[in-house]
């Protein structure tokens, strides 16, 4: 029973530890909905005119694609005039020295410009060539006009110091009767700059009745998706960055795709008749940031939700708030780390000596269970029963050394989560050659690639081999079969090639983790503190 424990307790850590890239199995219970394909689309999806077809105004005239730069102190964008919207788009703040790593839009073929809103004319969904109107500190308006028809007006206003912006769209009917226009807004995210390694992170959301629901980019892949509304908003996100829509208007439905380079939504806003010389509006509001729990929670909107889509829920997030409260005090991540890392063994002491008492116990009995073995070797049923009441004389319990790393299991999981999406940990250094904690703490590259490691070396995941080794030399051992020996052997091999990719940050902890329970049992040996009863 004993090794059927230790066997099944092994696989299920295992499991645990390299979730992560099986994520989108496992998300929480939420609202769902049956997969829909897209639909059939009966109508004519027209692209954005190519310089060979450029459109024409009302005198005949090309008009030729400008483009516009934006800058303030928060973004770097370029607008274009066909389709009034952005071919890029970046943060300032997170240029990591990676090309395109904190870009949320790049022009490319295919992919119309973001925000840009298709209107659904003569059996058709058309973009519009723009004229730019005015361009404030702060503000763009584009204008584009069919005389006698409609007059469409896209502003777009950047709240100063945030990650908010507001995008408003006004159709003045031109006519002598009533129209219809039906509206889309197409919101692409660029992740063509995320490795496969990160590739889970690409996620699209859908808030609908207060319940959000999650698709993976791999769900989207083949035919895409369809959530119908009515929807309070969507978002995109890749690893740091996240794009969230919020349309003050109705939302009939979403349709995403991917596309390996580009996450994107297509929102259907609810139609309306327009009355000649009345004006329809409609108007959104964009969160397009890093996914940083403080940024996200100011909008007031509630667009924190997506960092609460993970297997704990938003668990991690009280890890980085002490994460982030220790670096304020020593201005280093890694010291951070390994001062929470000290409080989480200092709060689980009392439990880690227990497991120390019942392994020490579960040793001193080893003779004793190999003379019930030999004895009833032929009689399995008798020797359980035996040993029950071996244990229950002696009141050890068998499970008592893995209740302290039980009990730590969601906290290992959570900082997991905490190291590899928490944008505050992006980039930041420990020392020497650990630059980024959220990363393997690469040395060097070989000229060739290992099995299972790849060609970087990364040190720290050997200094954890090297602590886990120590640990078990000192530990008492309660291996009662060859089985369970070579069990404890290949634990720590094993330890060694899940945490060779992990980031740094988390093997950090675990050594730390290590080195302080090597301590705590070398104080018990030193003062020679006997176990209970």
């Amino acid at each position: 029973m004993e090794r059927r424990f230790v066997l099944a307790f092994a696989l299920s850590f295992l499991v645990l530890l390299v979730y992560p890239h099986f994520l989108q199995r496992f998300y929480p219970a939420q609202k769902r909905v049956a997969q829909m394909p897209l639909p059939a689309n009966n109508v004519e999806e027209k692209a954005l005119p190519s310089r060979e077809t450029l459109p024409r105004d009302s005198g005949g005239v090309v008009l030729q694609e400008t483009k516009l730069d934006y800058e303030d102190s928060v973004y770097a964008a370029t607008f274009t005039n066909l389709g009034a919207g952005m071919t890029s788009l970046s943060l300032k703040a997170f240029a990591n020295g990676v090309a395109h790593g904190n870009f949320l839009m790049e022009e490319s073929k295919g992919i119309p410009p973001a925000f840009t809103i298709r209107i659904f004319r003569k059996g058709a969904w058309e973009e519009s060539a723009y004229k730019l109107e005015r361009k404030e500190d702060h503000s763009v308006v584009f204008v584009s006009e069919e005389p006698g028809q409609f007059r469409v007006k896209k502003s777009f206003r950047f709240l100063p110091e945030t990650y908010t912006l507001a995008l408003q769209l006004d159709i003045e009917n031109l006519s002598s009767g009533p129209q219809t226009f039906p509206c889309e807004l197409v919101a692409p995210l660029f992740v063509g700059d995320t490795p496969d390694r990160n590739k889970m992170n690409l996620e699209v959301d859908y808030v609908k009745e207060g319940q959000m629901e999650v698709k993976s980019a791999q769900a989207l892949a083949k035919q895409g998706f369809l959530k119908e509304g009515p929807l309070e908003w969507v978002a995109l996100e890749k690893k740091y960055f996240a794009l969230v829509i919020k349309p003050e208007t109705r939302v009939e439905y979403a349709r995403s795709s991917y596309n390996k380079t580009f996450l994107t939504h297509s929102l259907k806003l609810d139609s309306a008749d327009v009355a000649p010389g009345e004006t329809l509006s409609r108007r959104f509001v964009i969160y397009a940031g890093p996914k940083s729990y403080d940024a996200l929670k100011s909008s007031r909107l509630g667009f924190e939700k997506i960092l609460h889509t993970k297997i704990l829920g938003g668990f991690w997030i009280y890890f980085l708030i002490l994460l982030k409260f220790f670096y304020k005090i020593f201005h280093n991540y890694g010291v951070a780390i390994i001062v929470l890392s000290s409080l989480i063994k200092l709060i689980f002491a009392p439990l880690t000596h227990m497991s120390f008492d019942s392994m020490r116990k579960m040793q001193a009995l080893q003779p004793k269970l190999k003379a019930l073995q030999e004895q009833h070797k032929k009689d399995p049923q008798k020797l359980n029963q035996e040993v029950m009441e071996l244990y229950k004389k002696h009141k050890a319990n068998p499970f008592g050394g893995c209740l302290p790393l039980l009990l730590q299991m969601p906290i290992f999981v959570a900082l997991y989560q905490t190291f590899s999406t928490a944008i505050e940990l992006r980039g930041a250094p420990f020392f020497g050659w650990v630059t980024d904690l959220s990363e393997p703490d690469r040395l060097f590259l070989l000229p060739f690639s290992l099995p299972f490691l790849g060609n970087q070396v990364n040190v720290l995941p050997v200094l954890m081999l090297g602590t886990m080794v120590w640990q078990q030399k000192i530990t008492p051992q309660t291996a009662a079969t060859k089985e369970q020996e070579m069990m404890t052997t290949l634990m720590p091999i094993m330890f060694g090639f899940i945490f060779y990719s992990l980031p740094s940050g988390l093997v950090l902890y675990w050594i730390v983790n290590n080195l302080l329970t090597i301590f705590h049992q070398m104080l018990m040996k030193k003062f020679h503190i006997a176990p209970t009863n």
